[in-house]
């Protein structure tokens, strides 16, 4: 085992020279590499911190637009209420009309058939005094005409002469 301990370190001796050299080119190697990382790095963060400014704008933009749409809705809301109270007072106001048309239109159809009941009354009566004059017409004929009375007659004789023209 020694002889193995003994060949171990001569591989580290000989190889002693290169080791810093290694080690400086990879620290170098290792610094360009952060250093590149470092630039991306800060350049993703630059990006980054504009597209989050981007984003809040346009959050921003959005939620402008929000308010805007919700003003409008809560005016076409309040409008439609408006219109909708307008509506239901329009229905109770026609309501109102449609039932004074209607009692009207029961008064006029009342009078219509009052009227209706006096015209058939009237067409009647005209039947009647045709038929009356008819008659009467007959009888003129058949009675003698009406003779002025004087005033020396006989009372009696007048009253009596009276009574035939009246019933003939």
């Amino acid at each position: 085992m020694p002889h193995m301990w003994s060949c171990h370190v001569e591989e580290v001796k000989t190889h002693s020279h290169y080791i810093p050299a290694c080690y400086s080119f990879s620290y170098y190697l290792l610094l360009v590499f952060l250093s590149q990382l470092c630039t991306a790095a800060n350049q993703a963060t630059t990006e980054m911190k504009d597209k989050s400014k981007i984003l809040h704008n346009e959050q921003d933009i959005l939620h402008n637009e929000v308010n805007v749409k919700d003003r409008l809705l809560n005016q076409s809301r309040n409008q439609h209420g408006i219109a909708v109270t307008e509506r239901d007072a329009l229905r109770i106001e026609l309501g109102k009309y449609g039932a004074t048309f209607r009692d009207k239109q029961d008064r006029v159809d009342e009078q219509i058939a009052d009227v209706d009941k006096l015209n058939a009354i009237i067409n009647l009566t005209e039947k009647d005094m045709l038929k009356l004059r008819k008659q009467v017409g007959n009888h003129a004929t058949a009675c003698p005409p009406p003779r002025l009375i004087s005033k020396r007659a006989k009372p009696k004789a007048s009253f009596t002469h009276a009574i035939i023209h009246v019933f003939c």
